[in-house]
């Protein structure tokens, strides 16, 4: 059940090291850039919040690593998730179930690391000229998985589709993109209109989407055939979507890094029930797995199983739109009473079971942010507070609709937050929904169909990204529009877009945070782990990576 990765969107990675604490790649980028320097300003913090998260790296992934990688095998991870929206089509899919997979078949220009420094992946080489440029230096000898060779018009093409066709939560990056040209030696320029401080950070996140494309392969094969076939230089190819059951990728025997990947292939099982997807991994039947309730992970833990390392970034949105059905929260009292009414404590003690955090639409894990506290406007739970806004509001006994993904783990909680709302007069209409009904808002920009609709979002490759996807005018996701009480909020927004100062793009973005927390534009009452991953140990070169984009896999292999 997750977004797109923008992000993240959209999505700065997250750096662990055994025993330090986190770093995050936070801000704009320096002058001049190669793979041997760093790539961005790092900044590191301890986890922030209730419920600090435990460190689950077993020690058992180090010592059976440090033997011989053996080649062969083909991987079994079981998952509860297939390719979302828009398939495996590179240029449209943009949900966590469909880039996850993505991400083992195309390639991006450049790649973080898990300690946050850049480093090279289709691009050997690259610098920022000045504020609106940047250079890159392709790979040479880099074929497709059919055997064609990657050319520069193919990453100039793949970059203008972006911009172009793609879903706006990934064009939005390139919007003051001007030109992209091909400078001759293998040398490609980017050329923005305005300081795009995002950029490097975006493009070098292997979930945001910024795969490079066989412009041939992808102009020749039809719109449903995108989506279900594959020419990437990643190290994987697509041998089959079999929708509802599996899909299987085969080893990339063209792909560029010597030796690798190890695997003959991954199948990705589909194991909806969770119950049954630990008895799968237990059994043996599977290698891998992920689940969305960590409790079964632990038992997985419990019975031999390696549990990944867990970090906390995956912030719960609760999106808002004003003007559905009666406009109830298009009243500010109303939505400041909502959130003032929400006890965080209560929701991370019980309905996370200490796991989660509180949350700014930037999750604790992104480190050099502020995190929220009581002096946070309407985030201390205050249901008198709550009762006199609504009283002032002149809708003292409101109803106010949830959706969400009917499958979501965190159903729980909105049923503790339903009964938190009551106490103050305000009636909680929960709506579980197929989760494909609201991937379809931020794919296809389709209707809101309650007041606030749930996303449970992953972070993002720039900081900015966790808003712009849905307060950038325009965006799929956005129902604030020109409506003034979110215009101080998209103003400060759009500035901090072009702003390449570190320090004072990080007052901004925490002024942002706090903006949105007291017009409350958005809900995002807590942050847990994306997932909890767990393998066996037949499963050898694998580890949890800050993104989240399972990337490890090339570096994979099975004992025999």
């Amino acid at each position: 059940m997750y977004p797109p990765q923008r992000r993240t969107t959209l999505r700065s990675a997250i750096v662990t090291k055994e025993k330090e604490p986190f770093i995050m790649s936070l801000l704009s980028t320096s002058r001049a850039r190669t793979a041997g320097l760093a790539a961005v300003l790092a900044l590191s913090l301890g986890l922030a919040g209730c419920g600090a998260v435990p460190d689950d790296n077993s020690s058992s992934a180090a010592s059976q690593d440090s033997t011989t990688p053996v080649s062969g095998g083909v991987l079994r991870f079981g998952t509860k998730d297939e390719p979302g929206n828009g398939g495996l089509d590179p240029m449209i899919a943009s949900v966590y179930a469909s880039t996850s997979i993505l991400n083992q078949i195309y390639d991006t220009l450049i790649v973080k690391g898990d300690d946050g420094q850049f480093e090279p992946s289709l691009a050997t080489e690259w610098k920022q000229v000045d504020d609106t440029t940047y250079d890159f230096t392709l790979r040479q000898g880099v074929k497709f998985a059919d055997g064609s060779d990657l050319t520069p018009s193919d990453v100039i093409w793949s970059f203008n589709y972006v911009k172009e066709k793609s879903p706006q939560s990934k064009a939005a990056v390139l919007k003051n993109l001007t030109n992209v040209t091909d400078k001759g030696g293998n040398v490609i320029e980017f050329k923005f209109s305005q300081p795009t401080p995002s950029f490097l950070n975006t493009v070098g996140d292997r979930l945001s989407g910024f795969y490079i494309v066989d412009q041939q392969w992808y102009e020749k094969t039809s719109e449903a055939d995108r989506q279900k076939t594959s020419n990437g230089t990643g190290p994987f190819a697509l041998e089959a979507w079999n929708k509802g059951k599996d899909v299987k990728l085969t080893r990339n025997t063209h792909y560029w890094e010597k030796g690798k990947p190890y695997l003959d292939g991954i199948d990705f099982v589909k194991v909806a029930d969770e119950n049954a997807l630990l008895a799968l991994v237990q059994q043996g039947q599977a290698d891998a797995a992920w689940f969305w309730k960590p409790e079964l992970a632990e038992q997985a833990k419990s019975n031999g199983l390696t549990l990944g390392k867990l970090q906390q970034t995956s912030t719960r949105f609760l999106f808002i739109d004003p003007n559905y059905d009666d406009g109830t929260l298009n009243n500010i009292k109303v939505r400041q009473a909502l959130s003032k009414a929400i006890d965080r404590d209560a929701i991370i003690k019980i309905g996370t079971s200490g796991r989660g955090a509180k949350t700014f639409a930037n999750p604790p894990a992104v480190a050099g942010l502020d995190t929220p506290t009581d002096e946070t406007p309407n985030t201390k739970y205050d249901p008198d507070g709550a009762k006199k806004l609504l009283a002032e509001s002149g809708d003292p006994n409101p109803t106010i609709s949830l959706a969400y993904g009917a499958d979501t783990a965190d159903a729980p909680v909105f049923e503790l937050m339903k009964d938190q709302l009551s106490k103050v007069g305000i009636t909680l209409e929960l709506k579980p929904v197929p989760y494909e009904e609201i991937q379809g808002i931020f794919t296809t920009g389709d209707k809101y169909m309650a007041d606030l609709v749930l996303v449970q979002d992953v972070i993002g490759a720039d900081p900015a990204s966790a808003f712009t996807w849905w307060l950038t005018t325009g965006s799929n996701v956005d129902r604030w529009g020109d409506n003034e009480q979110a215009a101080s909020a998209k103003e400060l927004l759009g500035k901090i877009e072009t702003n390449a100062d570190d320090t004072s793009r990080v007052k901004q973005i925490n002024e942002l945070n706090n903006l949105i927390a007291e017009q409350v534009l958005a809900l995002t009452p807590f942050a847990t782990p994306l997932d909890y991953q767990v393998w066996s140990s037949k499963v050898h070169g694998y580890q949890t990576d800050p993104g989240d984009s399972r990337y490890h896999f090339k570096d994979t292999w099975l004992s025999k």
